[in-house]
């Protein structure tokens, strides 16, 4: 089932939008939504809905598609793989390190479909999922696994207020950009969903976002 290609760049794309996109969105959203594992992440009807949804709308739309390649196919075998019960895939481990994986997953896309028109809503719901997800953890007095712990801690610490976290965490050097950090839609869509996050509940947005 090798396949020898002359660039392997456009796969390399798919691999990581596609399979790592949906497996950070999954782990970060389901372990808000009480889902300890992939399996049991994908086989939860509202998070298996926004993923599908997060595939067609949002990440599909931005991969360089190999030629030859079927990559709603591609996505169909992905949910076939992250349903399998015998793979473990803790969602708390995948979600280790969250801020050195969110630019090639999650950011990438965000960007290319800004510059596009098109929607970034799902991708924002990701990223505010992390800003939820974070700030638990902390709350919570469990450590964060993350190699930006230190500062992300500074930053709950000091902005109690719901929109002037967001902000700062979209500042955080070396994951955004100032580009993405400054602007509108992003600081929209992610304080809208972090508001909604935190008054109406994860299960709520993901049934929004589907």
């Amino acid at each position: 089932g090798v396949q020898m290609v002359a660039d392997v760049t456009p796969y390399e794309m798919m691999k990581l939008r596609c399979l790592n996109g949906s497996h950070t969105a999954l782990a970060l959203l389901g372990q808000l939504h009480g889902k300890k594992a992939v399996s049991a992440a994908i086989a939860d009807p509202l998070l298996s809905g926004f993923i599908k949804s997060l595939w067609t709308q949002e990440i599909i739309p931005s991969v360089t598609v190999p030629q030859g390649e079927d990559i709603t196919a591609y996505c169909r075998a992905l949910r076939e793989r992250f349903s399998n019960p015998r793979i473990i895939h803790q969602t708390a481990q995948i979600a280790m390190d969250t801020s050195q994986k969110l630019s090639p997953r999650i950011l990438a896309p965000l960007v290319e479909n800004l510059a596009a028109g098109r929607s970034v809503t799902r991708l924002c719901l990701v990223l505010a999922g992390w800003l939820a997800f974070v700030r638990q953890i902390q709350v919570s007095g469990q450590r964060l696994h993350d190699p930006l712990a230190r500062t992300i801690a500074g930053i709950i610490a000091a902005t109690p207020d719901c929109d002037g976290y967001v902000r700062a965490m979209l500042g955080l050097e070396g994951v955004f950009t100032h580009a993405i950090a400054s602007h509108d839609t992003v600081i929209t869509e992610v304080t809208s969903w972090y508001h909604r996050i935190d008054a109406d509940g994860i299960a709520a947005c993901l049934k929004e976002a589907a």
